[in-house]
């Protein structure tokens, strides 16, 4: 059998460093007491020969069905089950647990003992900044020196995080030994060093490399850590520990003149703070603004964070600089003008965001054409204690009404806990068309689905379903846009999604600041529609006459 021994943590995650516990042990009254602590499984993932018949010419499929029916029971020695599908998921959910990352396999392929193309692992590396405090001395062939002993600071101090020897050659470590030579010092950088750790010369610490490593250890140090170049451009006072995939920090070279408090923390949970809300807005602007761009902006501010209060603000600010427009709009419930900020590029979005505008509200019309929306929504709003499957449920209800009357809608998730679905439609309609024709949609969806779907608008009276809204349709009626952060912990984002995605694993807390690039790395826009798919409702009343 082909396997590997792992220990787990109490997450069920293989941990390295809990397995170094059980290696190399001798004396037996410490192996007993350790397997009780640190208990290791062996985790079997093939099957290379069995009962005198040589199954390496077999493929992996065959391998797996034939080891899975032999594999005996046991709490010790486990089958390592595998997807046969939605890899890129798997690999976004691998990396969000914090594991090394997943194994690629082609079902079809026979065994070898080697590196090949139908065998593949696909880490989750992360990396950043640290900063050079020494180096070890040489070994065996190798010049100069042996690793680079690596800090971060913390609190002002910098820390000692462990060392690299890794992705170095011959030149690299001729250069990187020139600068170390002209910074050597006698004493140690760091408070306090890890006892046992041989460090040739201490250099001062102004100096910093960029390392890809996979993961922390609990002890605070970096496992695998890999050399990958001098990073001269930052300075070492800026090396702090990263979050796992954190958009890029917001440094003092951006064209932005108007920022404050950067330190400020928005997410005390997490500790994002509100360097990391411009940082994201800043990071996603190509992607977000096509989706606001001349559309009149409901702004929702929190100065003091998730937790501290909020409000909601229609009219600009006096301060407003002039190089933002707005647009003047006529009040349906007060005789006065409301002035509203159209966010038509990154510089805008970045100032809201340093506005403390978390999400983004934009109306579901634009400027040229204020009483023509030119999108419709159902937004479904579960109450409290409703599982997401069933808004899921609902979801593909709605897609399966819009489907029989001729219409694409492109749904994305909330950021909270619901989902809103979006049809776009040409710019020709009233809004009390739009709304008239989503309060038929949003019926036809509760029929058949009154267990789980409702139209009670009252949060008492829902019992226990899921809202179907149709009301924000109406003028000045918002919903978040696509792409924005939420008030929420975790710091989720308000994500696209495939209606094949939309079902029992769809987990909205998935998409977040940390791993919606990653997202749009690999399924790239999900809502271009929105903005090109223009359609028609005529067609459709005509299909529900029919109905």
């Amino acid at each position: 059998m082909d396997g590997e021994i792992v220990a787990l943590d109490q997450e069920g995650r293989a941990r390295f460093q809990l397995l170094q516990r059980r290696i190399n042990r001798a004396d037996r009254s410490a192996i007993r007491k350790l397997q009780v602590e640190v208990p290791t499984y062996y985790f079997v993932f093939d099957l290379i020969a069995c009962e005198g018949y040589d199954l390496r010419g077999v493929t992996l499929d065959e391998r797996k069905k034939i080891l899975k029916a032999l594999l005996p029971e046991g709490n010790f020695v486990r089958y390592t089950s595998s997807v046969s599908s939605q890899g890129q998921e798997f690999f976004q959910l691998a990396c969000e647990k914090g594991l090394e990352g997943i194994i690629a396999k082609d079902v079809t392929s026979t065994y070898r003992s080697q590196r090949s193309r139908q065998w593949l692992k696909i880490k989750c590396v992360q990396q950043q900044g640290f900063v050079i405090a020494g180096y070890t001395p040489p070994t065996r062939s190798r010049l100069y020196f042996g690793a680079l002993v690596l800090g971060l600071f913390k609190n002002g101090v910098l820390t000692y995080v462990g060392r690299t020897g890794s992705g170095f050659d011959q030149s690299t470590l001729e250069q990187v030994y020139s600068e170390l030579k002209k910074r050597a010092q006698p004493r140690s950088p760091f408070k306090s060093v890890p006892k046992g750790l041989k460090v040739k010369s201490w250099v001062t610490p102004d100096l910093v490399c960029q390392v890809k490593f996979n993961e922390w250890t609990r002890d605070g140090y970096l496992r695998a850590p890999i050399f990958l170049g001098l990073r001269p451009d930052i300075d070492p006072r800026e090396c702090q520990r990263e979050m796992p995939g954190e958009p890029e920090k917001v440094s003092r070279d951006l064209p932005y003149d108007f920022l404050s408090n950067l330190d400020k923390v928005f997410w005390p949970r997490e500790g994002y703070t509100k360097r990391h809300l411009i940082g994201f807005y800043h990071q996603i602007a190509d992607v977000l603004v096509p989706y606001l761009t001349d559309r009149p902006m409901v702004l929702e501010r929190f100065p003091d964070g998730i937790e501290g209060e909020s409000f909601y603000q229609k009219n600009a600010p006096d301060f407003l600089p002039d190089w933002i427009s707005t647009v003047s709009v006529e009040s349906d419930s007060a005789e006065k003008t409301i002035h509203y900020i159209l966010c038509n590029d990154r510089q805008t979005l970045v100032y809201l965001a340093n506005l403390a505008c978390i999400s983004q509200h934009p109306w579901s019309s634009r400027a040229h054409q204020l009483e023509n929306p030119d999108f419709l929504i159902i937004d479904l709003d579960p109450s409290e204690g409703v599982p997401f499957s069933a808004v899921c449920k609902v979801a593909q209800k709605v897609r399966e009404v819009l489907e029989s009357l001729g219409l694409r809608a492109y749904p994305k998730t909330s950021g909270a806990t619901g989902i809103h679905i979006l049809l776009p439609l040409e710019p020709l309609y009233s809004y009390d068309d739009v709304r008239n024709f989503s309060e038929i949609v949003a019926r036809l969806t509760v029929d058949g689905l009154e267990k789980i779907a409702t139209l009670e608008r009252s949060i008492e009276k829902r019992k226990n379903k899921v809202y179907v809204d149709y009301l924000q349709n109406g003028r000045g009626k918002t919903v978040v846009s696509p792409y924005c952060l939420r008030p929420r912990p975790g710091a989720p984002v308000s994500t696209p999604v495939e209606w094949t995605e939309v079902g029992s694993k769809l987990r909205a807390e998935s998409f977040n600041l940390r791993t919606i690039f990653r997202r749009l790395d690999q399924k790239g826009d999900l809502f271009e529609g929105i903005l090109k798919d223009r359609q028609s409702l005529h067609k459709a009343i005509e299909n529900l006459e029919k109905i």
